[in-house]
């Protein structure tokens, strides 16, 4: 992913939240500001509409692995 976001125009892109750092992370967040890319986090139980009657349910990651 990271190669195809240095070498393709990206405008979007939806990612699952992040809950720990690693070095492939700190990349893509790099090449998002660089290339002025908007990013959108998600997480189990958001629904993300596409366009009218098109939409995905997300089911992964969810925050309850999470929590302590």
């Amino acid at each position: 992913m990271l190669y195809l976001m240095q070498e393709i125009k990206v405008k979007n892109i939806i990612i699952g939240k992040q809950y720990e750092a690693s070095e492939n992370y700190k990349k893509f967040v790099n090449i998002v500001k660089e290339k002025n890319i908007k990013v959108k986090a998600v997480e189990a139980g958001q629904k993300i509409n596409i366009e009218k009657n098109l939409y995905f349910d997300v089911l992964w990651p969810s925050r309850k692995q999470y929590d302590f």
